[in-house]
Order: structure tokens, then C-alpha cells, then sequence
């Protein structure tokens, strides 16, 4: 349905106005005309310019294999390659079945470990992409949610470990630190650590959002905001949804999915504005188009995860 409102269609000459007061614009026989919107939607009067489905698509398969990355090719290798059995492989945790602390501890650092080393090399792939401008928006959309959701995973666990004592660095009984002793100057480290580190990682992450976010000024800190903001909770969601497939229902989400994926996460709500709000990129605003392909990968990668790893694959299976 189209609805005429009377009004002429404004068109703009090539240096005249419009061309420099933020409008995105496109040339079409001569003129600068307002561009067309053949994407995105509106959040709080501020255009994103971007298929929300789609990047929802994209940062739920980036969140899912970074979870999958994190526990099997982080905990359940390393249980297998130091002799151990994988006694049970959920969605968000694996229990290991090792011959010594000492591998019971590898076993359970691994994993951060693994969430660093892929955050650090795909935030490398992520520079060399936007230094070469080949990429698409979509591949620069992952790159980003990828290497940050995998560096908040690796530095969040340190600063959770530390306040709580509890996760992969933890002081409880499977974690890293078990037994460690003085235990208030380990935490105490490791909290403040993992709290520096966690700025910082929200600091490289902003950075390189800003290569490529374009626009000028608060629209330009609006639009990011809301953009991270809907790849936060989108793997917020696709985190629940996979772990109330767990046999314990609700009770792995409250224990597990909260506060290591969403919790670990969080920063992505808010870390936008710390954007300059007077900046002016000289840059058309990021567009994001609707891409079937993107839908559909994203939709079988998170659908085969919760479906092989959501109920848990208990010891009788693995063997």
C-alpha cells in the first residue's frame, strides 16, 4: 500500500544542501537526491539503517560458535588430549572425568584461554578486512560481535572468577584456582585484573566499530547503540532458548547461561556511548542489508547446537 501525501519529492544539486547536513544521501542523474530506504527500521525516532532480522541472524551464529568454540574446542579438548573422559557435554558446561588436579585445572582454563586467543586473532582478521576494504558489511558485522563476544568471554570470566569465586578461574571445586591460598589476594587480584581488562576490551572493540559505524555526531552514538544493544540481546535470547533445553530446565539458565553468556556480555548494553559525540566521520552511515544467506546459516548453526548440545549428550552416547 503507498499513500501520496501531495508533497513533491526535494531534491538536492550536487554541493548544495543536504550534502553536508548529515542526510544520506545518492546521485541519480545529476542531483543528490535523499537515499532510498531500502532497509532498516526505526528505535527511539533514530535510523539504523540496518535489517534488524539479519543482524539478529548474524550475532546469534557468531554467539552460538563462540559458546561452542569456548566449551568443546576449549574444555572437552583438552580433557581428551590430557587422557581424561568427557563424562557429559551440555550447551554450556562439560564435566571431565581427569587423573590428576593438575589436568582437572587445564581442563578448566582451557576454555577461557580459547575465547582469548580466537578473540585476539579475529579481531587481527577483523583489522586486515576493514584496512583492505573488501569486506561486506555483513562480514565486518560478524567479525566484530565474534572477536568482541570472545574477548568479554575470556576477560569477564576473570573478573566474575575473582568477584564471586565461582567459573572457570574460580576457587571452587572444578575451577583453576581451587584451593588456592591467600584466597582474598587471589580474588582481589583477579577481580581488579579482570575488570581492567574487561575496559580495555571495550575499548578495542568501540574502536574498531568506529571504522566503519559512519554518520556524525549523537545520531551517529545513537544508531551504535542501538545496534549493539540488539546483538547483545540477541545472543541473550539465543542463550536461553539453548539452555532451557538443558534436562535441568531453568535452573542451568540461572546458574550457567545468565551469568557467564549475558552476564559476560553486558558491556555491548551500554559500551556505545562512550563513543565522541561531536565526531564527524565523513562517512555514509553503516547499511545492512536483508541477506537470506546470512538467515539461513545463522538459523541450521543454532538449531544443530541446541538440538546436539542442549539436552546434553550424557556418557553413554559419548562412548
Amino acid at each position: 500500500m503507498s499513500i501520496n501525501s501531495g508533497q513533491s519529492e526535494e531534491y538536492f544539486p550536487l554541493g548544495g544542501v543536504g550534502a553536508d547536513e548529515g542526510v544520506d544521501v545518492e546521485e541519480k542523474g545529476g542531483q543528490l537526491r535523499p537515499a532510498s530506504k531500502r532497509s532498516g527500521c526505526k528505535c527511539c525516532g533514530t535510523e539504523l539503517n540496518v535489517d534488524v532480522p539479519t543482524l539478529i541472524a548474524i550475532t546469534a551464529m557468531s554467539f552460538t560458535l563462540t559458546i561452542a568454540s569456548h566449551e568443546h574446542l576449549g574444555h572437552t579438548l583438552a580433557c581428551v588430549a590430557l587422557g581424561g573422559e568427557p563424562t557429559e557435554m551440555g550447551a554450556f558446561y562439560v564435566q571431565c572425568k581427569t587423573a590428576s588436579s593438575l589436568n582437572e585445572r587445564l581442563v578448566a582454563i582451557a576454555g577461557p584461554v580459547l575465547s582469548l586467543v580466537f578473540g585476539i586473532v579475529f579481531m587481527k582478521v577483523m583489522d586486515r578486512a576493514i584496512a583492505e576494504d573488501e569486506s561486506s558489511a555483513h562480514m565486518k558485522i560478524f567479525l566484530w560481535h565474534f572477536f568482541t563476544v570472545n574477548l568479554m568471554e575470556a576477560t569477564g570470566y576473570m573478573m566474575f572468577s575473582g568477584i564471586f569465586g565461582m567459573g572457570d578461574l574460580g576457587t571452587e571445586d572444578g575451577g583453576a584456582a581451587h584451593g588456592v591460598q591467600p584466597l582474598w589476594l587471589y580474588r582481589t587480584f583477579m577481580g581488579i585484573v579482570g575488570l581492567l581488562a574487561y575496559l580495555a576490551v571495550i575499548f578495542v572493540s568501540i574502536k574498531r566499530f568506529d571504522l566503519f559505524i559512519g554518520g556524525s555526531q549523537r545520531e551517529r552514538v545513537r544508531r551504535a547503540h542501538w545496534i549493539s544493544l540488539i546483538a547483545y540481546l540477541s545472543g541473550a535470547f539465543t542463550a536461553i532458548g539453548i539452555g532451557l533445553l538443558n534436562p535441568e530446565g531453568v535452573m542451568i539458565v540461572l546458574t550457567s547461561t545468565i551469568p557467564s553468556s549475558m552476564g559476560g556480555t553486558s558491556g555491548m548494553m551500554w559500551m556505545m556511548q562512550w563513543l565522541n559525540r561531536e565526531k564527524v566521520t565523513g562517512m555514509n552511515p553503516f547499511r545492512l542489508e536483508r541477506n537470506w544467506y546470512w538467515i539461513g546459516s545463522s538459523i541450521l548453526t543454532v538449531l544443530l547446537y541446541a538440538s546436539v548440545f542442549g539436552p546434553t549428550i550424557p556418557r553413554t552416547s559419548i562412548l
